[in-house]
């Protein structure tokens, strides 16, 4: 049809034989482009076996591709997951192995319950994971790179409770509601500092997850609300993880009560925890709250950039036995490190100017402070501090 429209134009010119002979040769790339593709659709989801399986039955797939809006240069790609994928597989419970074509969108519902799927291999030219894309693929123990994908869409690997690893670098933005519930095999997550929110139960339940990197900007759900009488919360149940590693993300800082944060369900596995340096503040309650603390994490790394340290950000953290450097503090909240009694020493800054009440309220173990040039030493900021043989107490107080 393509090539009948060419040739019936009207010539009534030599030039305008001329467009018509470079609309000819166009016409004609575009019928050998589609003869192409239908010979892509035909090897996709053909049935060779089967002579039922005709070129007009690939060439009606690949139609129905095109009306999806692709452009001619990019549905080839897209079919792929499409056709390959939403039909092929999704529901299948007997596949074991995948080895996906090329494509750029791995389609909403693309490998929905293949509950037998163990091994899959990714191409590199994924950008685009939909929602409920692996949902149910609770065997898939093939770590994952999807390096290059950008959106990873809502439930795309609910209860993949074998997936040990994934490589989610490139997204941008937002890891979407429910994305890694269920996720129990995860040992560790790096979360790129482009993430901005982290949905409701994203990593509800990734019960071995050990190790976590997420931006000190991330918002995510914390804030106690439920549905059913579920929790919400984002990291529900993350009750393993050993070591946190904040990164500065967008340069904002994210802060939330230590109830529901993810701190809070890892306390009593919790051993180390990182600030990349470019943070300028410790938000209240980072790992502590008044009844209740990390009581078990032994070392805390601060960078040279932070500023603020806010109220009872370290409160209760009973086994921390680090050197704390607070050479560029500025300012520290009420209880930041109450009964923090096993800190060894404190570098406080010449430049520090508030430390709150109860601040270093019970740390037994400190044995010298030199004060800066404060005007006041508010209420119970150094009692209990049996340890003290030294403290210097500026004028100016």
């Amino acid at each position: 049809d393509l090539l009948e429209e060419a040739t019936s134009i009207i010539v009534n010119s030599q030039e305008a034989f001329s467009d018509a002979y470079d609309e000819m040769i166009h016409r004609n790339a575009d019928c050998n482009t589609l003869q192409s593709a239908v010979r892509e659709a035909q090897s996709l989801w053909g049935n060779a076996e089967s002579e039922a399986e005709d070129l007009s039955t690939a060439l009606s797939n690949v139609s129905v591709a095109v009306k999806h809006g692709h452009q001619q240069s990019t549905y080839i790609l897209w079919i792929n997951s499409m056709y390959g994928g939403y039909e092929g597989w999704s529901g299948n419970g007997s596949v074991t192995d995948i080895d996906l074509p090329q494509t750029r969108t791995i389609s909403e519902n693309a490998f929905y319950n293949c509950a037998s799927l163990t091994n899959f291999t990714i191409p590199n030219t994924v950008q685009d994971i939909g929602d409920k894309a692996f949902l149910g693929c609770s065997k898939l123990s093939t770590a994952l790179d999807f390096s290059r994908a950008r959106n990873i869409g809502a439930s795309a690997f609910y209860g993949c409770g074998s997936l040990p690893g994934i490589d989610i670098s490139s997204v941008r933005e937002t890891i979407a509601a429910y994305t890694f519930q269920g996720c129990s095999g995860l040992a560790s997550i790096t979360i790129p500092d482009t993430v901005e929110m982290i949905g409701d139960r994203a990593f509800y339940d990734c019960y071995g997850l050990q190790e976590v990197t997420i931006p000190i900007s991330a918002q995510y759900a914390a804030d106690g609300r439920t549905w059913n009488n579920v929790s919400l919360n984002s990291f529900y149940g993350c009750s393993k993880v050993q070591k946190i590693t904040y990164t500065v993300g967008n340069g904002s800082v994210f802060a939330t009560d230590f109830s529901d944060s993810l701190p809070y369900y890892a306390r009593n596995a919790l051993l180390s925890v990182e600030f990349e340096e470019g943070i300028t503040e410790i938000p209240a309650y980072a790992l502590g709250a008044f009844s209740d603390g990390c009581s078990k994490v032994t070392s805390v790394k601060l960078p040279n950039t932070i500023v603020k340290i806010g109220n009872y950000a370290f409160h209760g953290c009973a086994s921390l036995n680090t050197e704390l450097n607070l050479q560029s503090v500025e300012s520290i909240g009420d209880h930041a490190f109450y009964g923090c009694s096993l800190v060894p020493e404190i570098n406080i800054s010449d430049n520090m100017k508030d430390i709150g009440a109860y601040a270093f309220y019970g740390c037994s173990s400190l044995k010298a402070v030199n004060i800066p040039a404060l005007t006041e030493i508010k209420d119970g900021t150094f009692q209990g501090c049996s340890g003290l043989a030294s403290i210097t107490i500026p004028d100016t107080v």
